[in-house]
This record gives C-alpha cells, sequence and structure tokens, in this order.
C-alpha cells in the first residue's frame, strides 16, 4: 500500500515550514552586542540612562590621573563606544578617592553622584555644574546622627528635588537609624521635609544601608536589608513625615505568608540594589532565598501592595522565586534589579557555581512577569547569561533599560578573595517579548500524522483533537500520532509567552 500526501496536508508542509523560518528571529534574553569594553583595575558601581539614551557609569579606577585610587564618571552612546562630547574623551575624573556611594541622572540629563560626604552634579558635557551647591559639590553631614555615617542612594523626585538616604550608627553594636535628606535643585536644603530637611527613622544594629524609590504620587519608599530575614520596608510622605498607614506601623520587617516563615531572605547590601515600584505604587523588592553557604540560594523577589501589605497575588503568596540549581557552596545572589515598561521585573546577579575558591561565577539575569512567575520565554527558560564564561569569575553586575527592548548589563570579570578586576563589559540584550505565533509543520499518511512546532520559546500546552475530541494534552514540540483515513485532526499551539497557532487537516486515504 501506498502512503500519500495529501494536497491539504503538503500545502500545509510547505506553508507552515516558511512561517517557522519568519517567526524564528526574535529570542528575549538574547545578547544584541558588545557596547563597550571594561578595562582592568577598575571597578563600575553605578549605571544609569540618561533621557536622551546615554549610558552613564561611575566608579574607581587605579589607572588614572593620580597615583592609586581615582573615582570616574564615563558615559557611552548607545551604539557603542564613549561619548567624545562628555569630559575628555567621554569621562572625568572626580577630585580625590572617596567611593560611589550612588550616582543617578535628572530629566536635564544632569548627572548626579554621591561621593561618601559630597554630593556633584555634572551637566551634559561633563563639567560641574555652578548653579548647584558651591561649584557644583553640596556638602552632606550626618555626624550629628552618629560616629559613623555614610550616604547609600540618592534619587531626583518628579519636582527636580534630590532626596538622599543614608546609615548612621552612634558606635559598633548599637542601634542605629536611617536618615534620609532632601535638597532643593539649587542644592539647599529644603525646609519644607522633615525637620530642617530631613528626617531620622530609628532602627536595629542589624539593619543595612537604605534604598530608595518613589511611588507615582510622590510618597517615599525606603528599604534595608535586615540580616537574613525580610527586609525592612518603610514610607515617607512628600513631606518626609513617617506614613504610619503603610504596612505595619510606618517602617518594619515585611510579614510574608506563614509558609516562607522559615525562610532565609537576604536582602541585598551593596549601593546598587534599591525597591522597586510600579503603576499604583506596587512594590517589589529583589531578594535571595536559601542559604548561600549550603549552595542552595536563589535569586527572588518580594511584593507589597502600594500600601506595604503582602501582595498576595504576586508569585506564591508575595514571594516570586526562579528554579534552583543546587551547587556544592554557593548559588545567587541578586546584585540589581529594573522594571521594563510592561511591568515586569528582570533582577540580574551572580551565579556561584562552585566553592568560594575556585572563582567559578557567572551572571544570571532572570525576568519575572507582573504575576511573578518566570517569564520562560526570556533566555532559557527564564534564565539569560552575559557574556562572560563561568570560568571567568562574573562577580559583579550593573543593569539599566536603554529603550523598551533593550537592557544593558554590565558585568564585572572578578577575583573576589583578592579584590581584583580584571576587565569586563558592556553588553546590550535583547529585553523584548516573544510576540510570534508557534510556527509549524504538518506530515501525514494515511495511517500516521507527525507535527512538528518550531518556536524560540518553551512550549506552554498543545492540544490535539480527532474530530472535535481531546486526545492528548502535551508540552512537546515533536509528536506522533496513529490516524485513519477521513480523520479530521485538528492541533491548538500555545508557547509560554501566550501566542497561539490552529490547524485543521484531513487524513488522505491510502
Amino acid at each position: 500500500m501506498v502512503r500519500r500526501l495529501s494536497a491539504l496536508a503538503a500545502l500545509a508542509t510547505t506553508a507552515l515550514a516558511a512561517a517557522a523560518s519568519a517567526g524564528a528571529g526574535e529570542h528575549p534574553g538574547k545578547v544584541e552586542g558588545r557596547i563597550a569594553a571594561l578595562g582592568p583595575n577598575e571597578n563600575v558601581q553605578e549605571m544609569a540612562v540618561t533621557p536622551d539614551g546615554r549610558i552613564v557609569t561611575a566608579g574607581w579606577a587605579i589607572n588614572g590621573p593620580a597615583p592609586g585610587f581615582n573615582d570616574f564618571v564615563r558615559v557611552y552612546r548607545a551604539e557603542g563606544g564613549l561619548d567624545p562630547g562628555f569630559g575628555t574623551g567621554g569621562e572625568v575624573y572626580l577630585e580625590g578617592y572617596q567611593d560611589i556611594a550612588a550616582m543617578t541622572t535628572d530629566s536635564a540629563a544632569r548627572i548626579l553622584v554621591a561621593q561618601a560626604a559630597t554630593l556633584r552634579r555634572l551637566n551634559q558635557v561633563g563639567s560641574p555644574d555652578a548653579s548647584f551647591g558651591t561649584g557644583g559639590e553640596v556638602h552632606v553631614d550626618f555626624s550629628d546622627q552618629g560616629a559613623s555615617w555614610a550616604i547609600s542612594d540618592l534619587l531626583v523626585d518628579h519636582s527636580g528635588r534630590i532626596l538622599i538616604a543614608g546609615s548612621a550608627s552612634p558606635g559598633q553594636s548599637m542601634p542605629g537609624s536611617l536618615v534620609l535628606a532632601r535638597y532643593l535643585p539649587d542644592g539647599a536644603p529644603d525646609a519644607g521635609f522633615g525637620t530642617n530637611g530631613r528626617t531620622v527613622v530609628p532602627v536595629g544594629s542589624d539593619t543595612g544601608a537604605p534604598a530608595l524609590a518613589l511611588q507615582p504620587d510622590g510618597r517615599i519608599v525606603v528599604a534595608a536589608a535586615n540580616g537574613n530575614q525580610p527586609p525592612v520596608v518603610g514610607r515617607l510622605s512628600p513631606d518626609g513625615q513617617i506614613d504610619e498607614q503603610f504596612g505595619r506601623g510606618g517602617f518594619g520587617r515585611v510579614a510574608l505568608a506563614r509558609r516562607h516563615a522559615s525562610r532565609d531572605l537576604t536582602a541585598p547590601v551593596s549601593s546598587d540594589w534599591r525597591p522597586l515600584t510600579l503603576a499604583h505604587g506596587r512594590i517589589r523588592v529583589p531578594v535571595a532565598s536559601g542559604v548561600f553557604k549550603r549552595g542552595a540560594a536563589r535569586i527572588g523577589v518580594i511584593g507589597l501592595t502600594a500600601n506595604g501589605h503582602v501582595d498576595r497575588h504576586f508569585g506564591r503568596r508575595g514571594l516570586a522565586l526562579g528554579p534552583r540549581r543546587q551547587t556544592t557552596e554557593g548559588g545567587e545572589f541578586p546584585e540589581v534589579a529594573v522594571a521594563d515598561s510592561h511591568g515586569s521585573i528582570l533582577v540580574a546577579g551572580s551565579a556561584a557555581l562552585g566553592d568560594d575558591l575556585s572563582g567559578d561565577d557567572a551572571t544570571a539575569l532572570r525576568r519575572f512577569r507582573r504575576n511573578g512567575t518566570l517569564d520562560r520565554t526570556f533566555g532559557r527558560r527564564g534564565i539569560a547569561t552575559g557574556t562572560l564564561g563561568s570560568s571567568s569569575g562574573a562577580f559583579e553586575q550593573q543593569l539599566a533599560m536603554l529603550d523598551a527592548d533593550t537592557v544593558v548589563l554590565a558585568e564585572e570579570d572578578t577575583t573576589p578573595k583578592y579584590q581584583r578586576w580584571h576587565g569586563g563589559a558592556l553588553t546590550a540584550i535583547d529585553a523584548g517579548y516573544d510576540r510570534t505565533e508557534p510556527a509549524y509543520s504538518v506530515r501525514s499518511g494515511c495511517h500516521w500524522l507527525r507535527i512538528r512546532i518550531r518556536d524560540d520559546s518553551p512550549l506552554d500546552r498543545l492540544v490535539v483533537r480527532f474530530d472535535g475530541q481531546v486526545v492528548r494534552r502535551t508540552t512537546r514540540k515533536r509528536l506522533r500520532l496513529r490516524v485513519r483515513p477521513g480523520l479530521v485532526v485538528s492541533f491548538t499551539a500555545v508557547d509560554a509567552g501566550g501566542n497561539r497557532a490552529r490547524a485543521k487537516t484531513t487524513v488522505p486515504p491510502c
């Protein structure tokens, strides 16, 4: 008996194979290209994107104009390379080495840099902004709050006012405080904020440096690491008063659901991390879940409502986690997170694939959707990696949205045990979404039928029907079924991005 393709099946095979090649180009999480190489013996501590689309980095370098360490600000063009219109060949070295505590840009593309106790503003070409403070500088002094203090974060609000946050402690192992201060656009203290431009929040000695975010109505969200417990999160009104309607009395540790009570949840302690606020004021905080020393730590995100309560519709009762990747010692730890225009959260961090002596670290970049599920269309089932291989020891990351569909990743090749930086790269990564319906091909004889789905994203489901009755549900992309002549076969394929494709054919006679 000779088996042959029906005219309909043959047409489907040809046309759908063409559709497969047309829909195979879009792959979120794929590296689009290298923007610039980062030099050895330098550490990028902050990164931001200006309103006109330039990429700003700030950090320290050993090979600078002065002996020893030098703080720098560099500006890159989105298409690659340093911006020759900024400073000298695209870079500006700041006076002295004070360590970059925080950096951001304002609506006029000016750059604000916090260096320990000094707040500086540079204009678009890199020179000090003479309209800010004294010669472009403002000295910040929290010494009245304790012997040890430091700036940890800053942001610019919708009116151009500058908000800074830091921590202060009167002595070792003593309860400390979080200190927030606000300055007017010209660098003068804002008398309408808190008391004489400052708000002090008493906290415990285990609380780390605070990070800031703004809700759409101007209220200020403050978050701080709290050992291996859920982070402390609070809110201030726009005039700097503690908002006691937020969470449980204004400031406090996030109270997750009982099922998460035994988890170790560690917020990042670097100056790069900060809470994120979305539309309607919802709050997201990156965390590491699990014990790092046991090799079980993984990147996660805590979701809160606009009023500071656990968002039980996010993830699993307020906590979203990626899949576990067990290692001998280590695991994943977040460094920085950004929100995109769809409300999804991108979190970049280090994945320690061995013990702390091997230096076998890689970059892990995860994307969580608005509801807290891992976006399996991004990278390989929700995880994208950087350009530095795992054997290079990619230990530090920075992240910024260049536009709605592109994220910039800065990763550095380091030996953490000896604090040596060996270079790295600024890389553009496709952060778009899979909007292409699954392509497919169908081949049929009178007793068999093969379905093949071609899609970069994982398959969410494939439903096959014989004469309208469901006979198979699967996530496999290749399927071989026994059929009979005259049978009407239809199927629906849905990929992980929610894109849908349907087809129907009739089994040919023998």
